[in-house]
This record gives C-alpha cells, structure tokens and sequence, in this order.
C-alpha cells in the first residue's frame, strides 16, 4: 500500500470543521456520545489528525460499552491497540484438571 501525502488547505480545513461541528450539534442535542477522528495532514514524516468529541463521561450519559472513551485514548497517543488472542491454559504444576 502507498503512503499518501496530502494537506487540506484552510478552506478545506473550514469546511470539514463546519461539517463535524454541525453533527456535534446534533449529537449535543440529542445528548449522544460521539467521536469523529479525520486525517487531514500526510507526509513521510507526520500524520495530522483533527479530533472532535462528545463524551459520555463528561455528560453523565452511561453507556453499556463506552468504546469512544478508549477511541479517545488511542487518538490522544496514550494508548496502543493489542489484539485480543487466544488464551492457551497453562499449568506448570500439573492443578488444572482435564475433563
């Protein structure tokens, strides 16, 4: 796959934001969790995000999963996806009984 390099201009910048203003909104008035994260600068060297946000933790709104809070964390840099794996059981004393 090929890197892509790009950079919006300030006028795409504007409208880009008008756009994911205009759905935070509508997710204010709705009172629904919502997290939007856009590439809007590429390079060999960087990549420039443009991050925008509702949260349920900071509106008293629980979810069941709330898996924005963790999209945040990753977007901020202070997180780094592990895949789930399968776990293999192991038993060095010889405790865990096969049935």
């Amino acid at each position: 796959m090929k890197e892509a390099n790009f950079n919006l201009s300030e006028q795409q910048r504007k409208d880009l934001d008008k756009k994911l203003n205009e759905v935070l909104e509508l997710c204010q008035i709705y009172h629904i969790p919502f997290f939007a994260s856009v590439a809007v600068k590429n390079s060999d060297q960087e990549t420039e995000y443009n991050n925008i946000v509702y949260s349920a933790q900071s509106h008293a709104i629980r979810l069941h999963d709330d898996r924005i809070r963790k999209y945040m964390l990753i977007a901020n840099g202070n997180f780094e996806v592990v895949p789930g794996r399968e776990v293999v059981p192991f038993d060095p004393f010889g405790v865990i009984k096969n049935e």
